[in-house]
């Protein structure tokens, strides 16, 4: 079943659609339906409904089924829409990478953060971990930066973590 069509069903069940009514509409099994119907259910409960579809996925094939191009166009439409989902999964692999790299300066800042002995290692230090976020993460994404090894610059990081603009 593809993305768009989950995503029909979930918003039916959204709704309030119970499983038969969604295996006639959508010609779809009832085992489908049942479990569909139980995916959505624990999600809404655990507030993760988000996570049940790849948004990306489901936005393309539902503006590749509304757009209308004259036949002789049809196989150039499903050439540039094949290529698209290949440049968004390139950018999913670029974002895993970028994470992991984001983690491990992250980690190796950390690292250094418990061997400092001045406060302008502090500062320089708590200074790359802004630009790691800045650069890695959203606006206004908090990053801890207490130092909870009880160094003698306790101190200097004992306040509250609070975001960053």
């Amino acid at each position: 079943m593809d993305e768009s069509t989950k995503l029909k069903v979930y918003a039916e069940y959204a709704q309030g659609a119970k499983p038969k009514e969604v295996e006639a509409k959508y010609g779809i099994s009832y085992a489908s339906a049942l479990k569909l119907s139980n995916e959505f259910k624990q999600a809404r409960d655990n507030g993760t409904v988000d996570s049940l579809i790849n948004m990306d996925a489901a936005v393309l094939a539902r503006v590749q089924d509304a757009m209308m191009v004259p036949e002789e166009l049809e196989e150039a439409k499903a050439e540039s829409f094949t290529a698209i989902e290949q440049g968004a999964q390139g950018l999913n692999k670029l974002d895993l990478e970028l994470q992991a790299t984001a983690s491990a300066i992250n980690q190796k800042i950390m690292a250094l953060l418990t061997t400092a002995k001045q406060p302008s290692e502090l500062e320089t230090l708590t200074h790359c971990l802004c630009r790691v976020r800045d650069s890695f993460f959203k606006q206004n994404a908090q990053i801890n930066v207490q130092n909870n090894f009880g160094n003698q610059y306790s101190e200097f990081l004992s306040d509250v973590p609070k975001s960053v603009n």
